[in-house]
């Protein structure tokens, strides 16, 4: 459900000054609202900006996480952008507690995934031109149900009792496919009252924190190396991921492509007989156990486990060429699936 902002929590947003002059010019401002009348009678009608939408319009322009403006705090109210949203719908977000971004491709066709345990809903935008045969692809899935979704009709398939998706019409140059998977129809059509619509500039300037946009990963590659030692010569702006991602997989891609390095100078010290190299080698190895992004994806996910693995693998002696194999190196670089 949609929660208004008061005026005390406008008054006690962490904005600076600059920031609340606008937002106070933002209320101030009468907005003109033409009502269908006979054109010689027609007359501006002004109408005055609601709280959450003025809030909305500042957190766009100041570039805070609009989800983050709620009025009492709590983590599972919907964002307060929803109310700025104008024209075509191109994307949606989910700012209720418990749920993350685990996967996120951004580009006119794209998706962002959502997850709370088990549950997950993942959110695809399409061409207009995609919008046909998508609906007849999932009609292998059975008859739709017809519903309303932002104002547009939109079908709803059901794969299963767990899993069902929804296609909406097309809305200007595309349309949006939701699916939910883990939960029942009853909690999918509650998580799509709590979808928020947005545009493109809305939606880049309401991503959570744990996406990571493409503009944000060199600087991001940094913070995750602050602790993390690299081999002479290795250079952090070859990894990257094209479009948005979010912190696990650049951590992921950054943390698998140092360890592998560091098993190539292992494997050329152990080919040579070099055992400074390869005791340089095991040992950055092994201190991955205290980098702070493993330890930060550890709580969600297991590929940490990986990387210390073959830390305490290096560290005991393996032999070099049987761990390149296992853990998918190829000369200093992951092996793409």
């Amino acid at each position: 459900m949609n929660h208004k902002l008061s005026d005390e929590t406008i008054g006690g947003l962490p904005l600076h000054e600059g920031r609340a002059e606008l937002l106070e010019e933002i209320m101030a401002t009468p907005v003109l609202d033409v009502i269908d009348t006979p054109s010689h009678l027609k007359r501006p009608r002004p109408r005055w900006i609601t709280v959450a939408a003025a809030a909305a319009s500042i957190a766009v322009i100041a570039g805070v996480p609009a989800y983050l403006l709620h009025d009492d705090g709590a983590s599972g109210d919907a964002p307060a952008f929803a109310a700025a949203v104008q024209g075509p719908v191109d994307r949606a977000l989910l700012g209720l507690e418990g749920w993350r971004v685990i996967n996120m491709v951004d580009g006119t066709d794209g998706e962002i995934v959502f997850a709370n345990g088990g549950q997950q809903l993942d959110v695809q935008w399409s061409k207009a031109s995609e919008h046909d045969d998508r609906v007849d692809d999932r009609g292998d899935a059975g008859d739709p149900d017809e519903l309303r979704l932002w104002g547009e009709p939109a079908l709803m398939f059901a794969y299963g009792t767990t899993d069902h998706t929804v296609i909406r019409g097309v809305d200007g140059d595309g349309f949006l496919e939701i699916r939910g998977s883990g939960m029942d129809e009853q909690a999918f059509r509650a998580l799509l009252d709590d979808l928020q619509p947005v545009d493109v500039k809305a939606f880049a300037a309401g991503l959570p924190p744990e996406v990571v946009t493409p503009g944000e990963q060199a600087e991001v590659v940094t913070e995750m190396l602050s602790d993390v030692k690299t081999p002479v010569g290795f250079d952090p702006t070859t990894v990257r991921i094209d479009g948005a991602t979010n912190r696990y997989q650049l951590g992921a891609k950054l943390t698998g492509t140092v360890a592998c390095v560091w098993l190539d100078k292992y494997a050329a010290g152990q080919a040579r007989g070099d055992d400074t190299l390869v005791d340089r080698a095991a040992n950055a190895m092994k201190a991955s156990h205290s980098w702070a992004i493993l330890d930060e994806m550890a709580t969600t996910g297991a590929w940490p486990e990986q990387i210390w693995e073959q830390g305490d693998a290096m560290a005991a002696g393996r032999d070099a060429t049987r761990l390149m194999r296992l853990y998918g190196c190829n000369d200093g670089t992951m092996v793409d699936d």
